[in-house]
């Protein structure tokens, strides 16, 4: 009864998830350097984007469940990109406390930990950006969302 959709709906969230699966199969011929967790993360902001653009058509109760559903879906991708950055950040933490603990400057200290990154290569240090550009996207739009709702509005 609730779920009446529009033919260009449908053509729009099926060329949205067809992207995505193109995207996950074949995106390490066009982009090398992405982990397993970024193509999969990819996969799923396109799934949520699909239903994000069908959940109009549903009724109110279903539709603020579903937008429930996708955000959460949005954000676990999200996590799941980030794995890798995280782990990396672990590391980059413990060398700059055994840094601090040996008794050297917070600077030094600093910049002792940020060399270390200077140990991945290339395909690894590019993989890592791109995993925090994939998984601090929805987190960014999140606040965005947040600043303009809490914006006053200047009719008022």
């Amino acid at each position: 009864m609730g779920f009446i959709f529009t033919p260009l709906r449908i053509l729009t969230a099926s060329i949205i998830l067809l992207i995505g699966i193109f995207t996950y199969q074949n995106i390490q011929v066009y982009w090398p350097a992405m982990y397993e967790n970024t193509r999969i993360a990819l996969l799923i902001f396109a799934a949520g984007f699909a239903l994000w653009v069908l959940r109009s058509n549903f009724q109110a109760r279903v539709r603020t469940y579903t937008g429930l559903a996708v955000g959460a879906a949005l954000l676990g991708a999200s996590v799941l990109a980030l794995i890798e950055p995280y782990e990396v950040a672990q590391i980059l933490l413990k060398t700059f406390s055994s840094w601090k603990k040996a008794g050297h400057p917070i600077l030094q200290s600093l910049e002792a930990s940020v060399d270390t990154l200077s140990r991945y290569s290339i395909t690894q240090q590019t993989a890592l950006i791109t995993s925090l550009m994939v998984g601090m996207t929805i987190p960014i739009l999140g606040i965005i969302w947040i600043i303009i709702l809490l914006i006053p509005d200047p009719n008022n």
